[in-house]
């Protein structure tokens, strides 16, 4: 966990006291971090060090005369909201995820279908053109056929 990440969760989970108070906490910690952080330690190396935020903050809400039972509510309440936040994050990642390959799927099937249509129009007009041709020649034999017989009719 990044300190940033550490600080924001430690202010959450002691929100139930007065706000100078969590403020000066979160001040004494943060410098504690940096502190450690100028003379070679990494960031990751001082939260190991500082532990679980949750059982921080509840070591300073016991020193605050805090109940326990309220701490344990609080605290799991705040852990819980975490919890939801992460995984509505991870759900968003995996939704965005899966909807970029539906629309990658969709626009193949788009493409593809797009050719294939492209043809099949392509060779109907083809074949309508065909056809046409067909009835001009049919209907040009019928109507020589036609002539040739009133040419016929009319010497006899």
């Amino acid at each position: 966990m990044k300190k940033e990440k550490y600080i924001i969760e430690l202010r959450k989970r002691l929100s139930i006291l007065d706000e100078k108070v969590v403020d000066d906490i979160v001040c004494e910690y943060l410098d504690l971090i940096n502190q450690k952080i100028n003379i070679g330690s990494t960031e990751e190396e001082v939260i190991d060090q500082l532990g679980n935020v949750n059982e921080l903050a509840k070591k300073i809400l016991k020193s605050y005369k805090i109940s326990e039972t309220y701490i344990k509510l609080f605290i799991g309440k705040e852990k819980l909201i975490d919890e939801i936040n992460d995984f509505v994050l991870k759900l968003t990642d995996v939704s965005s995820s899966v909807y970029g390959k539906i629309e990658e799927s969709v626009s193949d099937f788009a493409r593809t279908t797009g050719h294939v249509a492209k043809n099949v129009y392509k060779e109907t007009l083809k074949f309508g053109e065909e056809k046409i041709n067909e009835m001009k020649k049919a209907l040009r034999k019928d109507k020589k056929q036609n002539d040739d017989n009133e040419d016929n009719n009319k010497q006899i």
